[in-house]
């Protein structure tokens, strides 16, 4: 981290006056991802939305077990559910975006099985959802290339 007052960049400076400092181009294209999701209103309510998902299924050992049983009677493998747009690279929020896409079904179910993720349930049956997920997938798929070739 380069940091202003504290950093590795900063203290580097200190000793080595004519050192030139920059950040990693992946770290750069993570902020910029990052800084644009944070502008874009839309955007900002889907990582919201996504957020939630995580959420219900990372904090409670029950609802991720429901949600299994449910995957399974539909005939579904379902990897857990991560971030999507979170702080880590941009492969990361690909693999957990494709990871709701492949469990719509059953989260799907399990939102309406649940009364009390009603709200959740009226979002996933938005007409607009699955658009803006293929778009993200979309999105996140051509960013992880350029991550992974940066990284490379």
């Amino acid at each position: 981290m380069l940091g202003r007052n504290s950093g590795v960049g900063t203290t580097r400076n200190n000793d080595y006056p004519n050192i030139i400092l920059w950040h990693c181009s992946n770290h750069r294209l993570q902020l910029i991802l990052d800084n644009s999701v944070n502008d874009i209103k839309q955007v900002n309510h889907f990582k919201i939305f996504t957020d939630k998902i995580y959420t219900i299924f990372d904090q409670s050992n029950k609802n991720q077990m429901q949600l299994f049983k449910i995957s399974e009677m539909l005939g579904q493998q379902i990897l857990k559910i991560g971030r999507v747009l979170g702080s880590r690279w941009a492969a990361c929020s690909l693999r957990s975006a494709l990871t709701v896409w492949r469990a719509y079904p059953a989260l799907y179910k399990y939102f309406f099985s649940e009364a009390k993720h009603s709200g959740m349930a009226a979002r996933l049956c938005y007409k607009y959802f699955l658009e803006k997920l293929a778009l993200m997938i979309d999105i996140l798929q051509e960013i992880s290339l350029l991550s992974n070739a940066l990284q490379a």
